[in-house]
């Protein structure tokens, strides 16, 4: 088989991603279908954070270790 068969040829998507571990998600992932069952991504601590701190996360660099399936997001 030729390598370059393997390649993905059609418009990249959200869903396609999330697709590539069907059936494996904890979280249910915004505005796409991931099966989860975990709202890891609506964490008021978060919003609480955002509206403490100057400007929100606007021109900020954060580490973030242990997200899970990057459950924590703004």
């Amino acid at each position: 088989m030729n390598i370059l068969e393997q390649y993905v040829k059609n418009k990249q998507n959200p869903q396609l991603m999330i697709d590539l571990f069907k059936g494996e998600w904890s979280s249910i992932v915004p505005k796409v279908d991931s099966g989860g069952f975990a709202d890891l991504f609506n964490d008021h601590r978060i919003n609480l954070l955002a509206s403490e701190i100057d400007q929100g996360f606007s021109n900020k660099s954060i580490l973030e270790l242990g997200p899970l399936e990057g459950g924590i997001h703004t």
